[in-house]
């Protein structure tokens, strides 16, 4: 097999809140530096408190660390906010490893944390220890597995450490399929290999790898095909304006720069392997780019057709569009939990618009799936009623738990086409579409916090679009 590029869907680690589990594979000492200098100064800046369990690397190497980028571990030590422990005090208290007590101990130093200040716990563990044949060792993917059970419920965020080097390929892929993110060098991965505690601990382990491996076979060969298709239509499209042409080079190279990852990550772990036959998960990534690019296709259509031709505005019933949206949006993303919950204070409820209105309630769904990195998507509409300047306006609220959108950024997601390619956020000309109708409508949109004050908790996208008796 060839080696593909590098390039998949990645994050800074100053995005993770609490609840995250993250492995860091690394190669060697800067890459270590780098990524745990990264992740304990960001802590310390958040109010986190540290806890470095140290195996193979000591406390001097890591105060080290901080002293070169300018911070005095002194401070932090004597004021609570800093801590280590050795593997021993730690991981192999009473001379064992148990994974239960270790995980015991890490909902008590999470509780100390909140209790003397603290917004969260903030772990990193070296699992170095686990190569050096002592008791309870052969527990620790267990134990990896049981952090998924602990992490996302508690105020604590982890980062566990293991050498590429160090450790061997198999034990390196049940780490993966126990992370549902993953640093690899300096970069954060989203894991599209992770295995929920419930299925990897289970006696259907074997059975579901091996349903994962089956479908995928028929799977890649169907995306391939899709993916072609989607670049020869892509490409006629673009052939029009120099508009299209420097669409195509970001958007779509994002689309399919993505697609490459999806076989990169497991061929950069097994590439010691003398026979490589995993063939995992990765393919709902490409099945989702693919739709993306799909989607984005038919947004550069909708858009010429505005530019050329003028479309009428009639009665809508909104709620019978909405359904069929989100019908759509759950066919498209079956691998993901969605669920969509509508609430309306009105019992009937029409818009003056047209069958357009249906791309508005796509292309923003969308992005409520796309951008979420939660195991289960939730999405609220409300619909209420709304007087703006004496006139009636149907207000419909779409209200995610995804990453957010950030204050910064708002100002560029709604642009008109023709002031720029990007919008901003990742979001691509998805947003301007919606703008472009909604504005066809004389209507309004915009964008609030799920939660006030915090982007980083979800969106709301709200519309108001004339109501039509």
């Amino acid at each position: 097999m060839q080696k593909p590029s590098v390039t998949y869907k990645t994050y800074e680690l100053r995005e993770f809140k609490p609840g995250a589990h993250i492995c860091c594979l690394y190669k060697n000492k800067n890459e270590h530096k780098e990524i745990l200098t990264r992740y304990i100064v960001n802590g310390i800046k958040r109010n986190h408190k540290i806890l470095y369990i140290v195996d193979n690397h000591t406390a001097a190497d890591i105060r080290k660390y901080l002293e070169e980028v300018d911070l005095d571990p002194d401070e932090y030590i004597s004021g609570g906010q800093l801590e280590f422990l050795s593997s021993r005090d730690a991981y192999l208290k009473n001379g064992i490893f148990d994974p239960d007590k270790m995980i015991d101990l890490l909902e008590k130093e999470t509780n100390k944390a909140l209790d003397n200040g603290f917004i969260a716990l903030r772990l990193t563990g070296e699992m170095s220890w686990a190569l050096k044949g002592l008791p309870g060792s052969g527990r620790l993917i267990e134990y990896e597995a049981k952090l998924n059970y602990f992490i996302p419920n508690h105020s604590c965020q982890a980062i566990c450490q293991y050498n590429i080097n160090e450790f061997k390929p198999d034990i390196l892929i049940d780490v993966i399929n126990t992370h549902p993110f993953i640093v690899l060098g300096t970069k954060v991965y989203e894991n599209f290999y992770y295995i929920k505690p419930k299925d990897f601990l289970g006696s259907e382990k074997s059975r579901i790898e091996l349903e994962h491996r089956i479908e995928t076979l028929v799977r890649y060969k169907e995306s391939k095909i899709k993916i072609l298709q989607s670049k020869e239509e892509l490409e006629k499209s673009l052939s029009t304006s120099e508009f299209y042409k420097s669409l195509m080079s970001h958007d779509i190279r994002n689309v399919f720069q993505n697609i490459l990852i999806a076989r990169e990550l497991i061929l950069r772990l097994l590439q010691n392997h003398k026979e490589i036959d995993q063939i995992e998960s990765h393919l709902n990534t490409i099945e989702e780019q693919v739709r993306r690019g799909i989607n984005l296709i038919k947004n550069i259509k909708m858009i010429a057709d505005l530019k050329e031709y003028k479309l009428g505005i009639e009665k809508i019933k909104v709620g019978d569009i909405l359904y069929e949206s989100i019908e759509y949006i759950k066919n498209s993303f079956k691998q993901k939990e969605i669920n969509i919950e509508v609430k309306s204070d009105l019992k009937q409820y029409n818009v003056a618009a047209n069958n357009l209105l249906r791309e508005i309630f796509d292309n923003i769904l969308i992005n409520a799936v796309l951008h979420n990195r939660n195991e289960n998507v939730e999405i609220k509409i409300h619909i209420s009623q709304a007087e703006v300047n004496g006139e009636n306006y149907i207000k419909i609220e779409f209200i995610d738990n995804g990453v957010g959108i950030p204050y910064e950024m708002r100002e560029n997601i709604f642009k008109p086409i023709s002031n720029g390619l990007k919008t901003g956020n990742g979001m691509g000309i998805g947003l301007s579409l919606v703008k472009t109708l909604i504005d066809s409508y004389k209507g309004r949109i915009w964008v609030e916090d799920r939660i006030k004050g915090d982007y980083t908790q979800g969106t709301n996208i709200i519309i108001e679009i004339p109501s039509h008796s």
